[in-house]
């Protein structure tokens, strides 16, 4: 969020448009785009997310009408974003129902906390995979429960304990 402000204080009304941040990251001093939190890399995978959107090549009113899979498809073909990115947009700003971050170091731990019968050390996102099956269509609040589940309530019984 700290380089999100340093960015958006660069435009008027601090409101980055895809053209706009395109125009900047190629005309501006490397300086002042480097005190804006901006690594080489960085700028490039902001370059090419900027440049798809306004090209139009990425559209989110069609986010709507893609299923999960395709736009995760979609959007990791822009340099720098993930799925497990994609799959956080889909949780947090596109309310789907039944996402399923395996990637998620959190998911992960959290199922080893919860289910040290199942897990005997932090699972791996293969043999997390299918462990939510049985909360289909819902995998999205589970998640949100896990995420939750790390901070509050049950500790992990060790062998000692």
């Amino acid at each position: 969020s700290s380089m999100y402000r340093k960015l958006c204080a660069q435009f008027p009304r601090k409101r980055p448009t895809p053209d706009a941040v395109v125009k900047f990251l190629t005309t501006a001093d490397d300086e002042l785009i480097r005190s804006c939190g901006m690594s080489r890399q960085k700028r490039a995978y902001i370059h090419d997310l900027a440049e798809r959107f306004a090209s139009k090549q990425i559209d989110p009113k069609k986010f709507a009408k893609m299923d999960d899979e395709l736009l995760i498809a979609h959007l990791t073909e822009v340099k720098g974003i993930g799925k497990w990115t994609v799959e956080m947009l889909l949780i947090f700003s596109l309310n789907r129902p039944d996402v399923w971050p395996v990637d998620d170091l959190a998911i992960r731990e959290s199922l080893y906390k919860h289910w040290p019968r199942k897990f005997a050390e932090r699972p791996t996102p293969k043999k997390v995979a299918n462990f939510a099956d049985k909360w289909r269509p819902w995998r999205t609040i589970a998640s949100w429960y896990l995420w939750r589940g790390l901070s509050v309530g049950i500790e992990k019984k060790t062998p000692s304990s």
